[in-house]
């Protein structure tokens, strides 16, 4: 949660910034003002993936319920397909883009690997699906832009030595501070 920090308090400092340049107010305290934070949130960001990642198999080993309510994962599987939205009904994802073997991968690292399902539990002690499931891809949806735009900011840091220009950068930089909150609240 430490780095998750770092990307939200970044983001937030970074969007207030980034409405004073969309609004004109632009000098050499706001550049700096706006650089160190967004520089700090985007080098934490991709961090945050690998740590993301790591308490991932974490959760998978550990909490196998949690995870299989994350993914809408109803029976214990072998080569478990990752879902990419969708909703959790009649122990089924139903409107999300199955990924083949994707969760067995993330959570093992072997595509083939078992991942416990739902029916371990009694139906009563089982949490509720969609709630958790949405809450966990909102998370994983902005956190995957956040690293984005993390990337773009870098990019153009290196390679043209300066801030991006475009207005539509710093429109996405005032979204990600709120955004960002959203995703950590998400997370709890």
């Amino acid at each position: 949660m430490y780095i998750a920090g770092y990307i939200v308090c970044g983001f937030l400092v970074a969007g207030a910034y980034a409405i004073g340049k969309l609004r004109g107010k632009w000098g050499r305290y706001e550049r700096i003002a706006l650089a160190i934070p967004l520089t700090i949130a985007a080098l934490a960001s991709p961090v945050q993936v690998l740590v993301g990642d790591w308490a991932a198999r974490d959760v998978a080993t550990q909490q196998p319920i949690k995870l299989a309510a994350f993914e809408g994962l109803a029976h214990t599987t072998k080569g478990a397909s990752e879902h990419l939205l969708g909703w959790y009904e009649n122990e089924e994802v139903k409107y999300g883009i199955a990924i083949p073997k994707l969760l067995s991968f993330l959570a093992f690292h072997n595509p083939n690997a078992t991942v416990t399902g739902l029916d371990t539990v009694p139906k009563d002690r089982q949490p509720p699906i969609n709630v958790v499931r949405i809450a966990f891809q909102t998370m994983v949806g902005i956190g995957t832009a956040l690293a984005l735009l993390g990337v773009v900011l870098l990019s153009v840091r290196i390679r043209r030595k300066r801030l991006p220009e475009s207005v539509w950068f710093y429109r996405a930089v005032a979204l990600a501070g709120p955004a960002a909150l959203v995703a950590l609240i998400a997370a709890g």
